[in-house]
């Protein structure tokens, strides 16, 4: 989903506006926080599935296995978008920056994560620093 959102995000005057809505939802993602899988319930799948083999890795899923394998194809998702559309991460740079100057400014765990995300984009990593 991130890699569609990413990828065909309407971009330009018309476009802006949904592009900064996406960016703020997406600065919301749990990555990197506490609350990023620690403390997930088991579903009934993971709970009949056995978890002695190790071959048979699709039976041996954990929850913290699920949670970080989802975490790194989102953080890849954005790495790949971000590369391709500077609009977004200039939307993102200036979400920061106002969140920064903003009296009731809130910065959430996933800035970091987003702005590693750019870094990973060589045009990108000037603004990121």
């Amino acid at each position: 989903l991130v890699g569609f959102l990413m990828t065909h995000c309407p971009s330009g005057k018309k476009g802006n506006d949904l592009a900064l809505e996406m960016m703020e939802e997406m600065r919301k993602l749990p990555l990197g926080s506490a609350s990023a899988g620690g403390d997930m319930e088991l579903d009934d799948e993971d709970r009949a599935a056995p978890t002695g083999n190790a071959m048979h890795s699709s039976n041996s899923a954990t929850p913290n296995n699920n949670a970080s394998a989802s975490a790194c194809l989102t953080i890849e998702s954005l790495s790949r978008g971000f590369a391709h559309r500077s609009d977004l991460a200039s939307i993102l740079f200036k979400s920061i920056k106002d969140a920064h100057s903003s009296s009731n400014g809130r910065h959430y765990a996933a800035d970091i994560w987003l702005l590693a995300c750019c870094a990973s984009a060589p045009h990108h990593r000037t603004k990121v620093k």
